[in-house]
């Protein structure tokens, strides 16, 4: 997921830039059907860094556990998980707001605003989730190569 998840949220974003884009140029269907698009594709990524997170925590726990490493590792791993998962869930409820203005009101001169804001929200939230993969990688790593290294000393 860690390689993967700057693709998908490149093309996730590129989807909410163009639902921007559509929003402020277009008016009915068209554009509540991009920003509809958009808006699934950002909970879906959302989800799948939650899932991504969750059985990472689990295999690092694992691994923590056989190994005979302290508790504070897991803690640790679990601190990271939890970092991404507020600005995952604010922003997969903000990508659900932004859906239902769009459908339910198509005609609101508003919704630019809220468009604008959930791309802007959105960036900045699959930059801290990329962090937070990143360093469950190197968690992860850390604790596969933490038998062959300490065994060696």
């Amino acid at each position: 997921m860690r390689r993967s998840f700057p693709v998908l949220a490149s093309v996730v974003g590129l989807a909410l830039a163009a639902s921007l884009a559509s929003t402020m140029t277009a008016r009915g269907e068209v554009d509540a059907r991009i920003g509809v698009g958009a808006g699934l594709a950002t909970i879906g990524l959302h989800g799948m860094v939650s899932s991504s997170l969750a059985s990472g925590r689990r295999r690092s726990g694992a691994m923590a556990s056989a190994t005979g490493l302290p508790e504070w590792v897991g803690g640790q791993i679990e601190k990271n998980r939890g970092k991404a998962a507020v600005p995952g869930a604010i922003g997969a409820l903000l990508a659900a707001g932004t859906i239902g203005a769009l459908w339910l009101r198509p005609d609101a001169s508003w919704r630019v605003g809220l468009v604008a804001f959930n791309l802007a929200f959105q960036v900045g939230a699959f930059v801290g989730e990329y962090a937070v993969l990143t360093s469950q990688a190197r968690w992860t790593r850390e604790l596969a190569g933490w038998p062959a290294r300490s065994s060696g000393s």
